[in-house]
Order: C-alpha cells, then sequence, then structure tokens
C-alpha cells in the first residue's frame, strides 16, 4: 500500500534552479573557462545581498547583488547566502541555503537567490535551553517561563526549538510581560507562521523506513534534525495484527493480516502580503499487505476505524528559517475498517502490492487532488455459501504536524469487497480496493480543505459464473443407520449409530467433517456382561458427552438402558431406564442449559419426560393430563423443553420448565401438529395440516415464546408431504426436507429443502441424490436436523439396511 501528501507549489515558489547552455564559440584558454550569472530576487532597492562563492585553486567571491563572474575554472563550487537585514530590523531570509553546483568547461550557469522570506523584528528567536516551562490555560492561553536577560513585549512573536519544555517547538504571540529574578514570565496565545512571517515558504520532505502496525518501532528518530531526512524510524519487520469483533447479536467478524508500508512525504508552502497562499503536502507509500475476512452467518454491522497497535512519532525535525525554528512532527497511525452483512458466512482474503501518492494543492481557496497509483494484487477464492457482502479495508494514516498542532494528513486504504447474491449473474465477484483521502489542514496559515475520495480504485480480481450452482452433494459412505441421523458434537465431528463389519452389532461412528475420517466405538458398558446394541435417538449434553437409548444383553442391567458416550476418552456408562417408563426412550434433545431430556411411554397412558444431568442423575415428570402424549422434544429458552401435545381431539403445544411444570398451547382451529422445530431461543415453527381431509395441506405456523400462533405459509402443490424432522435454524429460518416438483422449481423425482423465513418469505433449496441411492429414505436427525458443521455445509443421513447408509454433505446456499 502507498500513501502521500500532495500539493503542488505554484512557479513563483520555484526559486532555486540552475540553468547551463554552452558559451559562445571560440578558441583559447577563454573557451575552456567557465561563466556564472547570479541573479539576486526580492531585495527592496539599496540592500545589499550577501552570497559567497568559493572554488577550486583557493577562489572566494562575495557577491551583493547581480553578478556575472566570467573566466572562471571549471570544477565544483560552494555556494552560500546569508540573511541580511533592512534599517528597521527585519531580516530577510535567502533561499536555497548552501549547497554547491558543478561548472563545466565553455558552459554559462545561472543561479537566482531569492530573499522571499522576511523576518520582522518583532518575531524573537528564543533558545529551547532558555524555556524553563511551558504552562497550557484555558482557551489556548500559554505560560512561559524564560530565562535570561532577552527583554520581550506584548505584540512580539516567540519561536523556540526542539527542547525538554518544547518538544514539538513554540510559535507563540506575546500578551502580557512580568519581570522576574533570573527571566521573565510571558503569557501568550498560538501563533500563526503568517503573523511571524509577513510572508515567506517553508518547504519540508523526509523519507522513514518501513513501518507495520503489529508493531511501534518507538520514535528512535525523535530530536533535532539538522535536515529533513535525517533520524529515519528504524525497519521493523512484518507482524500479524488479529481483530475479532461484535456482528450483530451472535455473529463475529474475525480480521487478521500483514502490512509494511515504507513512506516519505513533502510539504511545501507559499505564502505571500499580496500574492495570497499556495500549499501542498503529499505522502508516497510502496505497500505490500495481506487481509483475510472470516465472517460469521448473520453477521450485520458496520465497522467504524479501528486503530491497529498505537499511533508512533516518525522523528522530530527542526526546520530554519533563517534564524527561527519551525518544528514538524510526522505522525503514523493504522486503522481497519469495514461493512458486513448477509445470511451466509465469509471467508476470503487479498494480497496488496503497490505505490501510491496522494495528497493535495492548494492555491487561494482552489484546492486540487494529487494522486497516481500502480497496484499488483492476489487473492484466496472465497469461501461463501450465500448471499452476503463483505467490504473491509485497513488504513495508513500520516500526519505532519506543526509545532505539535493538526496539520496536512493522508491515508491510504487497501481492501476488499465481496459481493454475494445467489440470483445474480455472476452470482459473486471479489475486488480488490484502493481509496485515498486527505486534509489539507494548516492552521498556521489558515488553511482548511479536505478530499476524502482522492484515490477511489476497484479492480476485479474473481467471479463466480450465476446464478448459483446445482446443490453440490458430497457422499460419504457409512455402515447403515440404527438410530435417528446424526448429531454434532462440541469436538466438531458428527455422531451416528451404524452396523460393524459382521452386520450383527451396533457402533457408534464419529465422522471428522473436513477428512470424512470415520472412528468407531463399541464396547460394553459398566454394569453390563454383553455388548450394546445402540437402537434409539442420540443426544449432547453441555459436557459434549453423547447420551442414546440401548438394550443390554446382560449383566446386573438388562433391557432398554441408557447409555453415556465420552468421545475424548472412548468410554461408555449405562443407567437403567427410568421406572416409571413403560417403553424405551422414544425422543431425546438436548436442552440450553446442558441437560438432556428423554421421552417414553409410561404405565398410565401417558408420556414420561426425563430430565437427564451429565452426571446421570434423572429427574422424571408425566405429561399434563390435557396432552398426556407427547412427541418432538424441541429447547426452548432457559432450559425448557417443547413438545407436540395431542389427546381429547385436540393437538396443543407445551412447554415444561426444568421444575416439571407444563403449560399449554392449543393450536388453532383447523390445525394438526405434525412436527415441531425449535432453536433455543424461545422461537418455534410447527409443521403442520392446515385444513380437514382432501383441503388439508401442509402448513407452517410460527410460535413465540408466549404461546402466540402465526401462520408463516404452506407447502406448495402438488407436493404434500415432508421426509423427516424438519429444523429451526439460528436465524430463525425453518427448514423441512421434500421430495417433489416444487411448482417446477426443483425437477420431478429430486429433494429439496423447503426453507421459510421469519417474516414468511419461502424458497426451496433443490439438489441431487446420487444416482445409485435415488429413491430411498433420507433420515436427518429429529434433534436438530439438518446439521451445519463450522465449514457451512449442511449433512443429512441416507439410511439403508443394512450395511451400506450414507452421509450426504450439501452446499446450500443461504439468501
Amino acid at each position: 500500500m502507498a500513501l502521500a501528501l500532495v500539493g503542488a507549489v505554484p512557479a513563483a515558489a520555484a526559486t532555486t534552479r540552475a540553468e547551463s547552455a554552452p558559451s559562445g564559440a571560440g578558441t583559447g584558454i577563454a573557451a575552456k573557462r567557465a561563466v556564472l550569472r547570479i541573479r539576486i530576487t526580492d531585495l527592496p532597492a539599496g540592500l545589499a545581498a550577501s552570497v559567497h562563492l568559493t572554488g577550486p585553486s583557493g577562489y572566494h567571491r562575495t557577491v551583493t547583488g547581480a553578478t556575472v563572474l566570467s573566466n572562471l575554472l571549471p570544477g565544483t563550487y560552494a555556494i552560500s547566502a546569508l540573511s541580511v537585514q533592512d534599517t528597521h530590523g527585519t531580516a530577510y531570509v535567502p533561499n536555497p541555503g548552501p549547497g554547491t553546483l558543478t561548472l563545466a568547461a565553455g558552459s554559462s550557469t545561472l543561479r537566482t537567490v531569492d530573499y522571499f522570506t522576511r523576518v520582522p523584528a518583532t518575531t524573537r528567536p528564543v533558545a529551547a535551553s532558555a524555556v524553563a516551562a511551558v504552562v497550557a490555560g484555558a482557551s489556548g492561553r500559554l505560560t512561559v517561563a524564560v530565562r535570561g536577560t532577552a527583554r520581550y513585549a506584548p505584540g512580539q512573536i516567540l519561536a523556540a526549538g526542539i527542547g525538554p519544555h518544547t518538544p514539538d517547538g513554540l510559535l507563540a504571540k506575546v500578551t502580557a510581560v512580568r519581570i522576574v529574578p533570573g527571566g521573565e514570565t510571558v503569557t501568550a496565545v498560538p501563533a500563526t507562521l503568517r503573523q511571524a512571517f509577513p510572508q515567506g515558504q517553508l518547504n519540508f520532505a523526509a523519507a522513514f523506513a518501513s513501518q507495520s502496525p503489529g508493531a511501534d518501532p518507538g520514535t528512535s528518530g525523535a530530536g533535532p534534525a539538522t535536515s529533513p531526512a535525517a533520524s529515519p524510524t528504524p525497519a521493523v519487520g512484518l507482524p500479524s495484527w488479529i481483530k475479532t469483533l461484535k456482528c450483530g447479536n451472535t455473529a463475529n467478524a474475525h480480521l487478521t493480516g500483514t502490512l509494511t508500508a515504507s513512506l516519505s512525504t513533502a510539504m511545501q508552502t507559499h505564502w505571500s502580503l499580496l500574492g495570497g497562499v499556495t500549499a501542498s503536502a503529499t505522502a508516497t507509500a510502496r505497500e505490500s499487505s495481506s487481509l483475510t475476512a472470516a465472517v460469521d452467518a448473520n453477521a450485520q454491522c458496520t465497522l467504524a476505524p479501528v486503530e491497529l497497535g498505537t499511533p508512533r512519532t516518525l522523528g522530530v525535525f527542526d526546520v530554519q528559517i533563517g534564524p527561527i525554528p519551525v518544528v514538524v512532527v510526522p505522525r503514523l497511525s493504522f486503522f481497519v475498517q469495514g461493512a458486513f452483512s448477509g445470511k451466509a458466512g465469509v471467508n476470503t482474503s487479498v494480497g496488496q502490492s503497490f505505490t501510491a501518492t496522494a495528497g493535495l494543492s492548494y492555491a487561494n481557496g482552489a484546492v486540487s487532488p494529487i494522486a497516481s497509483a500502480v497496484e499488483s494484487a492476489t487473492f484466496q477464492p472465497p469461501m461463501v455459501t450465500g448471499t452476503a457482502h463483505v467490504a473491509v479495508s485497513v488504513s495508513a494514516r500520516l500526519t505532519l504536524a506543526l509545532y505539535g498542532l493538526t496539520g496536512p494528513t493522508v491515508n491510504l486504504d487497501p481492501g476488499l469487497d465481496l459481493s454475494a447474491d445467489v440470483k445474480a449473474n455472476p452470482w459473486w465477484t471479489l475486488d480488490g480496493t484502493l481509496d485515498a483521502g486527505g486534509t489539507l489542514k494548516i492552521p498556521a496559515l489558515g488553511i482548511n480543505a479536505s478530499n476524502s475520495k482522492i484515490i477511489s480504485k476497484r479492480f476485479p480480481l474473481a467471479h463466480a459464473a450465476g446464478p448459483f450452482p446445482p446443490f453440490a452433494v458430497t457422499d460419504v459412505p457409512t455402515r447403515g443407520n440404527a438410530a435417528d441421523g446424526p448429531v454434532l458434537g462440541l469436538d466438531g465431528r458428527l455422531s451416528l449409530v451404524g452396523w460393524d463389519t459382521s452386520g450383527l452389532h451396533t457402533e457408534i461412528e464419529a465422522v471428522d467433517p473436513k477428512t470424512q475420517a470415520i472412528q468407531t466405538y463399541r464396547q460394553a458398558a459398566p454394569g453390563t456382561t454383553g455388548p450394546l446394541s445402540f437402537t434409539g435417538p442420540l443426544a449432547f449434553d453441555g459436557a459434549g458427552d453423547l447420551w442414546l437409548e440401548g438394550d443390554s444383553t446382560g449383566g446386573s442391567l438388562t433391557g432398554p438402558v441408557l447409555i453415556r458416550f465420552t468421545p475424548s476418552s472412548g468410554l461408555f456408562a449405562s443407567f437403567a431406564n427410568p421406572a416409571a417408563c413403560l417403553t424405551p426412550p422414544n425422543d431425546l434433545s438436548a436442552a440450553t442449559d446442558g441437560y438432556v431430556w428423554a421421552s417414553c411411554a409410561g404405565y398410565a397412558s401417558d408420556t414420561v419426560v426425563s430430565r437427564i444431568s451429565s452426571g446421570g442423575t434423572i429427574t422424571t415428570y408425566h405429561a399434563p393430563s390435557g396432552a398426556p402424549d407427547l412427541t418432538d422434544l424441541v429447547p426452548g429458552a432457559n432450559g425448557s423443553m417443547w413438545a407436540l401435545g395431542s389427546g381429547n381431539f385436540h393437538s396443543d403445544v407445551v412447554e415444561i420448565g426444568t421444575d416439571g411444570q407444563a403449560t399449554l398451547f392449543t393450536n388453532p382451529v383447523g390445525v394438526s401438529g405434525r412436527y415441531l422445530a425449535g432453536n433455543g431461543t424461545g422461537h418455534f415453527v410447527e409443521d403442520a395440516i392446515c385444513g380437514v381431509g382432501s383441503n388439508g395441506k401442509s402448513c407452517y405456523l410460527a410460535i413465540g415464546p408466549g404461546g402466540g400462533f402465526k401462520q408463516l405459509g404452506t407447502l406448495p402443490s402438488p407436493d404434500t408431504g415432508e421426509w423427516g424432522a424438519p429444523v429451526l435454524d439460528k436465524s430463525g429460518n425453518f427448514w423441512t426436507l421434500v421430495n417433489g416438483s416444487t411448482s417446477g422449481a426443483v425437477p420431478i423425482g429430486h429433494s429439496y429443502y423447503y426453507e421459510i423465513t421469519p417474516l414468511g418469505a419461502a424458497a426451496a433449496r433443490g439438489f441431487d441424490m446420487p444416482a445409485s441411492d435415488r429413491g430411498q429414505w433420507l433420515q436427518p436427525t429429529r434433534s436438530g436436523a439438518p446439521i451445519v458443521t463450522s465449514d457451512g455445509a449442511l449433512w443429512l443421513e441416507q439410511a439403508q439396511w443394512p450395511l451400506n447408509g450414507h452421509l450426504l454433505r450439501l452446499a446450500f446456499p443461504l439468501n
């Protein structure tokens, strides 16, 4: 990345130049000599200049006015000019300062010495060592303690360089003076350059070694500098920076990157009593950066600039205008900013290398941008599963402070912009970005101009043709299914029940979604003497242990048992089926407080629900009399469990608190519940039949924490049924698996997930089953179907009998 503070000095300010031309024809000694013409400008008539020239063979000459020096020996000459004063004490400061020039044999060279800058007698230099204290008061007032015998008067301008009490220099106008022992106490207010110099010019340029936001190289360049380019900050490495930011209720934006910038800057100003003010400030950077954005699904936020690391001072420079010190302090800061939105998660990165210059020029009220940039970029193809937008950039901001006050500032911001829309063509685009802005703020000259769009570039890096391609299906073979589909553990693996190689015994299979490697577990649990058979649903508790229902063939526990499996150790433990249960558990579900709930048929023709701690403590409750039959346990808020209830010729939705207290919410007339889906937030969607007989159709009702019902939509004709349990994802979107055509949006014989948003917007998300498995039964888990892993993939199980089951990985778009 590169950055620059820019402005252009007009021709009138460009007072130093050398012109040479061959001397006239001739022969002999004169043809081998050189001619130097010295021109003096901007001195009042009658005031002598003071220009000194030294050269080969001990040559020395003092020039007081316009002069032509001929018959000079060829070679290198040193030229210098001194300030001169008129009878009023006004000093006329020459430009350029000391320098050299080379005169070739037979050449004629012009050198101009300009005395444009004027320092009135009322502008008084103060040695920094003579300043004993500076105290800032209200309304910008300063109290300055000055040692020594010099005497100052109201209206005069004091100027001090870098010192213990003036680290940023001092330029102040005296308002009052009090004599004290050993010196004076001066009351003053900040002064402007135009007050100190009725007309003048200031030129500053500096270059700095590499800078990075991850480490502060300090201010080893600080201190008096005899020339602007002196004392650069030492080079540093290329450390990484990391920012994790809250971006919505449940989402984070993870930003990482590296950045290094080699900077140079220049500032030129020119002001006069009659000619107005011109100024320019530029910064140029040769920069390399990398930027990675990993944004969670459902992100929605705008990130104001956040500072990376700490600001650093790149040096403190004392630029003399005659006897008067002008102190310039370059300061550098790094920031990151961005905007994130969309339902899908995103992971992408862009690397950039470029050189850029940016800045502003000012001439008597008119402001013009100065810009140039040459860039190259690399990128990592984005991981994105649906509609989303990510725009993020890193900013290097350079400020030139005059006497510690604000000054010209330029920011240069490389970044990336990813836009994805599953309905568009292309459906995603990735661009590199380069923006720059700046302010030309010089209070000392009354200049305050800005332009936030000095550079605004977008360069395409990659795109994908749209609309979103057919959803890819990856087939992961397993050994069949004997329970209720996969569940996701705290270790990120998918767990399910399958058959061993003999086809006689069941086992737990843990599938790594990244490598698709399968680890199997089967052994006798404590309290049993024979192998366990895993026969029921699965759920993980808050400790990361897997609970499932099984059958023991011997030992002190026989018949139906509850089994706890610890993936980290591979150990099993078994617990007796609750005594109130007539049957094994037919449902298991994880609550938000870490408990697992189970349901079974009781002896009183009702449903018994059990709340199970990770340690195996089981507390049982009976279904309420108004809805004795409970199905579809789904988690509610605060550890509660919700279910569908039926009985007395109607269906209800039932909330069961952690204390076993039940609350019934009766369905609207004509609605018969089939499935219930919840996400642990207190919001639910009921999959039901709305209507009676041939008029009935699949419909979906949202249920709030207080039990209010609101119809979201219906399944489109001609499809009338779903496969397996639905799910309510963390964003409140409802998904149910269907086999059909959905009015042509998905071909007949294909499968699709039907999605309904919390606001009732519906979409069919079609996919193809593997050819050899078309028409087989799809069995997503009841306690969280479909399963979504950290990479955004959706997983469900296709169960076949007995040994050839499959896990299916679907790349669903989220819009």
